[in-house]
């Protein structure tokens, strides 16, 4: 079994990384604002790094350490008015700090390869003439992984899917985690099952009766299998593994609680009649439904 690790690089609140002087910068729940239009062109808007001096910058990394003539991939997720304000680049320096090489990209998806010479690199978002950039996130991966995989990111309820594009096996897992830092890490198995990487808040155990672990499940459920009301069987064969801090028993629980809910519901029509469907399979499924012993852990 291989492990490939996918970045998902956030814009944190470090105000030395984007143009600051007359910019409007707006941290919302599931994104970031950024509107200057009188900002001068080829300027950068935004700036990630693989290096930083604590002592002068007081910020870390966010950018991995790569390979020396590996290629790599990196998926951008921005949303821009007019639709040419802005292109993305990455510069590439030598130990002594100066560049040695950089390239430009005006779609939202590239591919690189990491210069044999090059110490340190930095992605950057570059002004043309934006009136709005509406920023998401970006992923940076092995260019191999991306090629084989769909992959795709649902910030409302905080999760990565991972999908084999030729996998015939239909196994599927949801890993739970915990990653709140400005890079997070996810580390996919590159065999052929569809992973769900869930980075779990403490919003997930609130409000119980919202239903968002169910309907978290129900939007990956349409992302992977194209509606296929069909396959809510493959549910109760679903796997689960806990690598977050919270207690395994209480994800258990709160499942568990979410599920009796739904099947508590009389003649569910529209999306209730599909969230009672997956409520059925799950249910049946041995992780949900396991009784763990005090001082033993489950995964």
């Amino acid at each position: 079994m291989t492990i490939t690790p996918v970045y998902k690089v956030n814009w944190e609140h470090a105000f030395g990384d984007s143009y600051n002087y007359g910019s409007e910068i707006k941290f919302l729940e599931h994104n970031v604002e950024f509107s200057n239009p009188l900002m001068p062109p080829n300027l950068a808007i935004m700036t990630w790094y693989s290096k930083r001096a604590f002592s002068s910058d007081r910020a870390f990394p966010t950018l991995p350490i790569l390979r020396h003539g590996h290629e790599y991939a990196v998926k951008m997720d921005y949303a821009i008015t007019p639709a040419n304000g802005v292109y993305w680049m990455i510069r590439f320096y030598g130990a002594d700090d100066q560049q040695i090489e950089h390239a430009n990209f005006d779609d939202l998806d590239g591919t690189f390869i990491y210069p044999d010479a090059a110490t340190h690199y930095e992605i950057s978002i570059m002004n043309i003439g934006h009136e709005k950039l509406v920023f998401k996130n970006l992923l940076l991966m092995d260019e191999t992984l991306a090629s084989a995989t769909k992959i795709t990111v649902n910030n409302e309820f905080g999760f990565i899917s991972v999908k084999p594009n030729l996998s015939t096996n239909k196994r599927l897992k949801v890993i739970f985690l915990q990653t709140n830092t400005a890079t997070e890490v996810y580390q996919v198995n590159n065999g052929d099952e569809t992973q769900l990487f869930w980075n779990l808040t403490l919003a997930d155990f609130d409000n119980s009766e919202q239903l968002l672990m169910l309907q978290g499940i129900k939007a990956w459920w349409h992302t992977v299998l194209a509606d296929d009301e069909q396959s809510f069987t493959l549910l109760e064969q679903l796997d689960f593994e806990n690598q977050s801090s919270f207690a395994t028993e209480g994800l258990q629980r709160l499942l568990r609680t979410q599920i009796d809910n739904v099947l508590k519901l009389e003649k569910p029509a529209g999306l209730q009649r599909e969230l009672y469907q997956m409520a059925i399979s799950l249910h049946k499924n041995s992780w949900i439904s396991k009784q763990t012993k005090v001082g033993q852990t489950s995964h």
